[in-house]
């Protein structure tokens, strides 16, 4: 169940947040574009599946099935929204979620984490979208923004959330994590809506 959360759950939600910034209705759709395909790869091979055999080493066998079916199934996914995909981005991005928690796992063995740190702006990006505007999970990542304009405030709020603390990130503690996300942010915020090459 771990290995399907980190692998299958948080690429999902990203590959959602990133095809519907880039104007497509679909899963399917957004997996026609070589941008959006592009960054799963990336997500797939290059971060999230090095730290999972990191991590349990004993999911060797089965990691390379799991990738290959949840590609296959994206791509076939013509009827999926990204609207639905995409859906209740605060609690995607709790720090022990999908995304956030599989950077702590990546940064545990030492794997940079490029692309899922832009997963997490384009989180924020997506809760920020005009037709997300009455959308109760996007209400409150919209709220803390308004504040300041700041995704650091957006990250780092900490609060009830459906009966439980919304876990955050640090603000000291995270601050360099923090620091990148905010410069993919405001790269998407300006219209750069291409993952930057890694320097």
């Amino acid at each position: 169940q771990m290995v399907k959360n980190r692998l299958w759950n948080g690429t999902h939600a990203i590959l959602a947040w990133y095809a519907h910034l880039l104007g497509h209705a679909t899963i399917g759709q957004g997996m026609s574009d070589h941008r959006v395909a592009a960054l799963v790869e990336q997500l797939l091979k290059a971060e999230i599946r090095p730290a999972l055999l990191a991590e349990y080493p004993q999911a060797a066998q089965v990691l390379p099935a799991f990738t290959q079916t949840f590609v296959a199934r994206c791509r076939r996914s013509f009827k999926d929204p990204c609207l639905r995909v995409g859906r209740d981005p605060l609690r995607k991005l709790n720090r022990h979620e999908r995304v956030l928690g599989t950077i702590a796992m990546a940064h545990r063995h030492g794997i940079a984490t490029d692309a899922l740190e832009f997963g997490v702006a384009l989180g924020v990006m997506f809760a920020l979208h005009p037709d997300q505007a009455e959308a109760r999970e996007s209400q409150a990542i919209r709220q803390v923004f308004a504040r300041r304009g700041l995704i650091e405030d957006v990250l780092c709020w900490q609060g009830p959330w459906n009966g439980q603390p919304w876990a955050g990130l640090d603000p000291v503690e995270d601050a360099p994590l923090l620091s990148r996300i905010a410069g993919h942010f405001a790269r998407l915020r300006a219209g750069q809506t291409a993952l930057p090459d890694p320097a």
